[in-house]
Order: C-alpha cells, then structure tokens, then sequence
C-alpha cells in the first residue's frame, strides 16, 4: 500500500511539473522570401534575435527589442503576428511592417524550432515627393532556440 500510495505522489510530482514548450529563453529567428519591384523579383532576408518570454498552452509571448508580440498555439501549430516594425533610411525612408506567421514547432534533440510561412508588407516612402510604394513580401522563417 505504502509503493502504491508512493507511486501515485511520484506520479503526480511529475504531471504537475509539465513544462509548455516551447521553452522560455534566447531564440534566433531567420525570415527569408521574395518580392517584386520593378518587374524584378527580389530576395529578402532579415535575421532578429528574440525571446520566448512566455509559453502556455494556447498561446506564446516572444520579445524583440521592447516590442512584444503574442502568438497563439494549437498542439504544435502556431499562429499571429510578430509586431516586429523596422524603419530605415532618410530622403527615402523604408518601412517594414508587421509579420504574419503560420507554422509549427518541433523539438529534435535539445533544440527548439518555430518554422512555417510569413508574409508582411515593405514600404518605401519619398520624403520630398510623398509617394509611396508598397511591395507585399512572402516567404518561410525559422526560428531556433539552439545557436
């Protein structure tokens, strides 16, 4: 009675210990795709160190620079979009939007990968003349826990 009794404390010590995965800490993400302007097709590729700041069942909180942004999970499905906006230049200023995510993650030895398709729109905006031009970008990211 006492094994028994013993076994099911065990048992439900390590049930309650269950961790969401996945796990909080350091991630690389690398986002890569095309998009045309032009007429040319043109390859994009942007790399953000980030964070999983938060992960439980249904959703994940990931952390670049000072923006967080929340994504929702399904088993091994995930689903948002990362508010990760980038402005560069001066005269001409280019405008990268929010990132739209669709993927899974998978777990392969001690590493941790988020990995699908993305989408997001790039602006570039004339400060002299205020035109703008808006090229919608797509692609596959990755982001790795292991780097």
């Amino acid at each position: 009675m006492k094994n028994l009794l013993f076994f099911i404390v065990i048992v439900l010590v390590f049930s309650s210990c269950a961790k969401d995965k996945p796990p909080v800490g350091d991630y690389i993400g690398t986002f890569m795709g095309t998009y045309t302007r032009d007429s040319i097709i043109r390859d994009y590729s942007m790399v953000y160190i980030l964070q999983i700041i938060e992960s439980g069942k249904t959703s994940l909180s990931l952390q670049y620079k000072y923006t967080i942004s929340e994504l929702t999970k399904d088993k091994h499905k995930v689903k948002g979009t990362l508010d990760f906006i980038e402005i560069r230049g001066s005269t001409e200023g280019h405008v990268y939007g929010p990132i739209d995510v669709s993927g899974s993650w998978i777990k392969e030895n001690d590493s941790y990968t988020i990995s699908g398709d993305f989408s997001r729109l790039y602006k570039i905006i004339n400060s002299i003349d205020r035109t703008v031009f808006e090229f919608p970008i797509s692609g596959t990211f990755e982001i790795k826990s292991d780097f």
